[in-house]
């Protein structure tokens, strides 16, 4: 533990790893490991209710500061906060693409203090070209502004590196994923051999950008004795499930489909259990949470390339990746998966996911990662 390293992480919110804000639960997970490893861990939270208590335990320091509402505009004690950190030190910001990160990154350059920043997505090529119009501004006269006084950018997947190298080949980046918790006592689904296979998708009804249309036409492709033998289950909800139920009828394949509403804790991991294969083909992501928590239950998973999994996957066997991501690509692979499952074939995939999440993916791991690129920045190449 070189001389004791300051860390701070700084997030909207409060880094609640029970809500469904991803960017929360990253940090979260990553301030709580770091601290277990004997490093002091601070959060700093900012957040409309700054006075409410938060209902987790946490094992780091938690500091949460009034969200001003104000593009740009801090609250004057977090910018003394900032001001008085106390080096050596390391600031990591979580999250692209906001105005208040603009004014800690000036002041903590201003003070000679390092920091790091995670897009959790919003730098990879299809997500920046939403919005296109704002971001055309936005990020030439402020985001590129935080990305040159960083000591390095964190990204999570070769989407991501791809988009920023696109915007600005000379900062230096580091690509380490996201983790997963493993747990030993996940539950088990007794099955019958007359029940259905079942296709699983855990995660926002957003269609489009989840590939959910590209699951609806799959299935409509599928032979009709496999549509009998087969169930999709939509774990989750969204302000597209209207319409995307509209479109499962619109393709005539709405009886195969099975939607639960969102899902929680142990409720999430029943559902999870219950799946025999994951499904995953989403046009954008970052680093795909819900491939993780099915791999960490051993459900095999079909992914597509943008979901930044692959070469894990394909590395361990543990599932497929899709060639492209069209219907039918993916209405190939669920008959593959299929006819394994009939087979009793998915045993190796099986164990396989679990081995990647154990050797790839657990937050001591990641965390750990990170600690080692948070010294090389403040130690060896400040001197």
């Amino acid at each position: 533990m070189e001389e004791n390293l300051n860390i701070i992480h700084i997030v909207l919110g409060k880094g609640n790893p029970n809500r469904m804000n991803g960017v929360n639960k990253v940090a979260f997970f990553l301030a709580d490991n770091q601290k277990k490893t004997g490093y002091p861990v601070t959060m700093l939270g900012i957040t409309p209710t700054p006075f409410e208590a938060v209902d987790y335990n946490y094992e780091y320091n938690l500091e949460l500061f009034k969200d001003l509402k104000i593009p740009f505009i801090i609250s004057p004690k977090l910018k003394e906060r900032l001001k008085n950190i106390k080096k050596p030190a390391i600031v990591h910001l979580h999250g692209g693409f906001i105005p208040s990160f603009v004014t800690i990154a000036k002041i903590l350059s201003k003070n000679k203090i390092p920091f790091i920043i995670t897009s959790h997505g919003a730098y990879n090529v299809v997500a920046m070209k939403k919005n296109r119009a704002v971001k055309a501004w936005y990020f030439p006269v402020f985001e590129k502004k935080i990305i040159k006084r960083a000591s390095a950018v964190h990204l999570i997947g070769k989407s991501e590196e791809d988009g920023l190298r696109l915007i600005d080949n000379s900062v230096r980046a580091v690509v380490i994923p996201n983790g997963q918790t493993v747990k030993t006592d996940y539950p088990e689904i007794v099955k019958t051999e007359k029940e259905k296979t079942v296709f699983g998708f855990l995660g926002r009804i957003d269609i489009h950008t989840k590939g959910l249309d590209i699951i609806a036409k799959a299935v409509k492709l599928l032979d009709n004795d496999i549509k009998k033998q087969i169930a999709v289950k939509i774990v989750g909800s969204g302000k597209e499930e209207k319409l995307f139920k509209e479109l499962l009828v619109k393709e005539g394949v709405n009886e195969v489909f099975e939607f639960t509403g969102p899902r929680y804790g142990r409720e999430k991991e029943m559902e999870i259990a219950s799946f025999d294969i994951f499904l995953h083909p989403s046009r954008n992501e970052g680093m795909p949470g819900a491939v993780l928590e099915a791999a960490v239950q051993q459900v095999p998973v079909i992914v597509s390339e943008q979901t930044n999994v692959g070469e894990y996957i394909r590395k361990y066997n543990a599932g497929m990746v899709l060639a492209e991501n069209n219907p039918g690509e993916l209405s190939r692979a669920i008959k593959e998966m299929f006819v394994l499952h009939k087979k009793n074939k998915l045993a190796a995939m099986k164990g396989n996911a679990l081995r990647m999440i154990k050797q790839e993916f657990t937050w001591p791991k990641i965390a750990g990662d990170l600690i080692k690129v948070y010294s090389e920045l403040v130690f060896h190449e400040q001197g």
